[in-house]
């Protein structure tokens, strides 16, 4: 099933769809985690559109796309930033990594990083936590714990 919905100049979001870009989105308009196609340069124009109408930074996720590395887009002040990782190849589990994303984040916000390096932060501790997933058992993978040495 697709949810498709338009914002304003930024084209469609395709909910559970086969996408290159996720999205996180809460405020009014609209709430949910969304898969955007258009690879790089979509993610880029949809970062940028965010900023644009919220008037705020925002992230746009390349943990969904395909290819070697997962790119994700940060859009504060009109200026773009792209942090890249590599894609961890058959992955025990990425459920919660947006939600281990925005905690990480917080988290290094809290501690007096400027966003970019918030975001890159941020951004090293889900992929140490994809690294380090284990299965729980009934094939109930979750995200595995993090030690700071994994963080550098």
């Amino acid at each position: 099933t697709q949810q498709n919905f338009t914002l304003t100049g930024a084209g469609n979001f395709v909910k559970e769809g086969t996408g290159d870009w996720k999205v996180s989105a809460n405020n009014a308009s609209f709430r949910g985690d969304y898969v955007v196609r258009g690879g790089a340069g979509r993610a880029r124009e949809l970062a940028r559109e965010l900023w644009s109408r919220y008037g705020c930074a925002a992230v746009v996720k390349g943990g969904h796309g395909e290819g070697d590395a997962a790119v994700d887009v940060l859009c504060e002040g009109g200026e773009i930033s792209e942090f890249s990782a590599p894609r961890v190849a058959e992955p025990v589990s990425t459920h919660g990594t947006g939600c281990s994303f925005a905690a990480a984040l917080a988290a290094e916000l809290a501690t007096g990083r400027c966003l970019a390096d918030a975001v890159a932060g941020a951004k090293r501790y889900v992929l140490a936590a994809i690294r380090r997933a284990y299965f729980a058992g009934n094939n109930c993978g979750v995200l595995g714990f993090v030690e700071p040495a994994d963080l550098i």
